[in-house]
């Protein structure tokens, strides 16, 4: 298995996929060395409603799963942040920050990577109504 590889395993309630990051000749220092992100999957939506409800996530559930779930024993989420800007500069890849940490799983280090989770039906879904009156307004 190389280095940069992911890694998925599946906890009680939850899906991890580690992501490393990987350098190339277009990475920046600052993106590469920054503090891990950690991204919730949502079941079941499709890319059209993923663009409508990115600014919607119940981000404030989520931090409870993640802390409640087997994720918060594998993971350090004493600082678990959400920012809206946690993939780009842009709002297009929300996501938590969690403090830099190493992680060993499955015999191997993870030191500069992000993480995705999945919970499968226990995700949260968006109210669609509230999506459709935010965007009347």
């Amino acid at each position: 298995m190389k280095a940069t590889e992911r890694y998925t395993c599946r906890l009680k309630d939850a899906t991890i996929t580690v992501i490393p990051r990987t350098w190339t000749s277009r990475t920046r220092e600052s993106e590469f060395y920054a503090a891990p992100r950690l991204y919730v999957g949502v079941n079941d939506e499709t890319i059209l409603q993923n663009l409508i409800n990115r600014r919607n996530r119940p981000y404030n559930i989520y931090k409870k799963m993640l802390r409640d779930s087997l994720v918060g024993e594998v993971f350090d989420l004493s600082k678990l942040s959400w920012s809206q800007y946690a993939g780009c500069s842009c709002p297009c890849s929300p996501g938590f920050i969690i403090p830099k940490q190493v992680v060993n799983l499955g015999g191997r280090t993870f030191q500069n990577f992000d993480v995705w989770v999945e919970f499968g039906d226990a995700t949260p879904k968006i109210d669609p109504s509230k999506v459709i009156e935010e965007v009347r307004a």
